[in-house]
């Protein structure tokens, strides 16, 4: 009962938070876009609050449910985050996502959504085969490293999919893949175990 409300107050003060941010960056000169853009920004943090609040009290009611769930929950967000940026709705999309959006944007959609909606199906999975041989902490950290690398892998991978499907010029992606992809995706998964092992120990020490 306390989650929908604790979600939806985090979100009114993050939409809050980011728009004073915005107005002290960019000053008041265009104070109507900078009206509509605090209403629509706002009106969208709190709906992904309410639905992510609502969720979250839903899936921590179902025990199997609870950490697959959540990070699903959490994946849906970010690939609607993702799909805003990509379209151009909110933020600034990258050079390749827009040319993908261009060109296919039930694709583009895909790609966004897809691996982030994937990374709690692999980590589960992951973390059942590791944990059914006795390595329980393993499991942990095989799982977190397992997620990271599906949202790394899958969404460039479509991308550059997706590139050679719609015959766009894939050249850039395979700069990308090879570049940014490698390191920065290992850099992340690394972090991903450093943080998810001692978080979800101490979680279940918390419960027992």
């Amino acid at each position: 009962k306390v989650l929908p409300g604790a979600a939806i107050a985090i979100a009114v003060g993050f939409a809050t938070f980011e728009n004073v941010c915005y107005l002290v960056e960019n000053g008041a000169a265009d104070f109507g876009f900078l009206l509509i853009r605090g209403l629509s920004a706002g009106a969208l943090h709190i709906l992904c609050g309410i639905f992510a609040g609502f969720a979250i009290s839903y899936v921590f009611c179902h025990r199997w449910l609870q950490l697959t769930g959540t990070v699903g929950i959490l994946g849906a967000c970010v690939g609607t985050i993702s799909a805003l940026s990509a379209f151009g709705i909110y933020g600034t999309p990258s050079a390749l996502a827009g040319a993908l959006v261009a060109a296919s944007p039930v694709l583009a959609a895909l790609m966004c959504y897809v691996p982030r909606l994937l990374v709690p199906v692999i980590a589960w999975c992951v973390h059942k085969a590791v944990s059914s041989r006795g390595k329980g902490k393993l499991a942990i950290t095989a799982s977190a490293v397992a997620g990271s690398l599906t949202n790394t892998i899958f969404y460039l991978g479509l991308m550059l999919l997706f590139y050679v499907i719609m015959g766009i010029n894939s050249e850039k992606v395979l700069t990308l893949i090879g570049g940014t992809g490698l390191i920065a995706g290992s850099l992340e998964a690394v972090a991903n175990a450093l943080i998810t092992t001692p978080v979800v120990l101490a979680i279940r020490k918390m419960k027992h």
